[in-house]
């Protein structure tokens, strides 16, 4: 009998942590970022941002026709407590997206999202910084991760494109 209610007990807290996900993704918008524009010849632009972009994550889809970069997850590591809080969770990822907004000047535009990993697929989470909910519990340690990369990537594609 004790172990019947263990299931059950997880079964309650998968679905109420799937809820809560679901929240998380429809309450909270997608955060896309712009660069400056910058004067630079399209071609080598790109090239550029490929390179630096490689550099942090895996490319999943990268077509320069059309000025669209999407990367593979990296997984994060989780804290103890995180790890606890996500039992029902494989792993916790990141990923960067791209989109062209100008070609010349070259302008780009990009989001760091990330997500959760369970039942064999991808799925993902923006945090909702305005009440508790899972998608603060899930990257507890890891807040600053979007706006820290975020930041980083920027500065150092600045950096690139002005010399």
């Amino acid at each position: 009998m004790g172990r019947d209610v263990t299931v059950k007990t997880k079964h309650i807290v998968l679905v109420l942590v799937t809820l809560m996900i679901i929240g998380c993704s429809t309450t909270q918008p997608i955060r896309w970022v712009s660069t400056p524009e910058y004067e630079v010849e399209y071609d080598l632009a790109w090239d550029l941002t490929i390179g630096l972009i490689s550099e942090h994550f895996d490319i999943e889809a990268a077509e320069k026709r059309g000025g669209y970069l999407q990367t593979e997850w990296r997984i994060i590591d989780l804290s103890e407590n995180d790890a606890e809080a996500l039992e029902e969770v494989d792993k916790v990822g990141v990923r960067l997206t791209c989109r062209v907004e100008g070609r010349f000047p070259f302008q780009l535009k990009m989001k760091v999202e990330r997500g959760l990993y369970r039942d064999g697929m991808w799925v993902p989470v923006w945090v909702d910084y305005s009440r508790e909910s899972i998608c603060q519990t899930c990257t507890g340690s890891q807040e600053w991760i979007d706006e820290e990369l975020e930041k980083e990537i920027l500065q150092k594609l600045s950096v690139r494109l002005t010399n």
